[in-house]
Order: structure tokens, then C-alpha cells, then sequence
């Protein structure tokens, strides 16, 4: 999936206010010509338009910098660090987030 379908997806989506849980990649492929040239980008719409849907990010960025601008702009509960992770990580941020906790793979937490 590529920035514009996952824009695509969230405008078509029938019931947009039911929203509740979204896994954003921040890594998707950009579409020349438009304003959403990342995961990043979708994750900012979703919260402009969705402010109560919740979002776990996945990443393989590990730049500091880079980390925290994500960090900053998205404010999301759940941040998990690709090579960071297994199928374990996963399952326990979908529930942490869904009890309202926070949960960070070891980089965010080291970084």
C-alpha cells in the first residue's frame, strides 16, 4: 500500500467515527504529486480528521531525530521499532493502547 490508497481507504471508509484502532507503517511508499509522502503524513490526516482513533506505529527508522519529530507530531501511545519487536510486542501494544496505556519498543525507550 502507497500513500495515496491508504489516504484512499480512509476516505472511503463508511463509518469514519468507528474508527478505533489504526497500525500505520511510517515507511509507505510516497505518491509524486502529493501532499502525503509518508506514513507520518497519513498518521496526521488520521488525526485531524479521527482525533479519537488511536494509532500504533511501526517503523524500521531508528534515527533520533527522526523518532522524535514522529514522537512530537503523532503523540501516539503505542511506538514499536521494526527490528525491535516480535509477534509478543505486537499483540501487547494492540491491548496496551486499548487500556489507554503506552507502550515503546526498547529504542524509543532507550533513545
Amino acid at each position: 500500500m502507497d500513500c495515496v490508497t491508504a489516504i484512499e481507504k480512509i476516505n472511503n471508509y463508511p463509518k469514519l467515527g468507528d474508527l478505533h484502532l489504526v497500525f500505520l507503517d511510517i515507511s509507505l511508499p510516497f505518491s509524486t504529486g502529493n501532499k502525503f509522502v509518508s506514513g507520518e503524513n497519513i498518521g496526521i490526516e488520521i488525526k485531524k480528521r479521527l482525533p479519537k482513533t488511536k494509532i500504533i506505529v511501526c517503523t524500521s527508522h531508528t534515527d533520533n531525530l527522526r523518532l522524535t519529530n514522529i514522537l512530537k507530531t503523532l503523540n501516539t501511545e503505542v511506538f514499536l521499532i521494526k527490528n525491535d519487536i516480535d509477534f509478543n510486542d505486537v499483540v501487547l501494544g494492540i491491548n496496551k493502547i486499548l487500556d489507554n496505556r503506552t507502550y515503546y519498543s526498547k529504542t524509543i525507550i532507550n533513545f
